[in-house]
């Protein structure tokens, strides 16, 4: 599967005009905290964690407390 390149990538309709960009809603706190992380690999994985905060809190305690210091998890 790939994508035709002589087709024109447009927007879905619902994007397509400038009163969807005024609807914008803001990152979340715990999100804008997680973008203050310069490391990319350890971004992704507190991102990672924060999707399943009770599997993380089982797993990986130290990680877990870590992140909730953070104000992330």
């Amino acid at each position: 599967m790939s994508t035709k390149l002589d087709m024109p990538i447009k927007p879905l309709p619902q994007f397509d005009n400038a009163e969807a960009a005024k609807l914008h809603v803001p990152p979340s706190a715990q999100v804008l905290k997680l973008m203050k992380i310069e490391d990319p690999l350890l971004r992704s994985g507190y991102a990672r964690l924060s999707l399943f905060p009770a599997a993380t809190q089982k797993l990986y305690p130290d990680e877990f407390e870590k992140g909730r210091e953070m104000g992330i998890l």
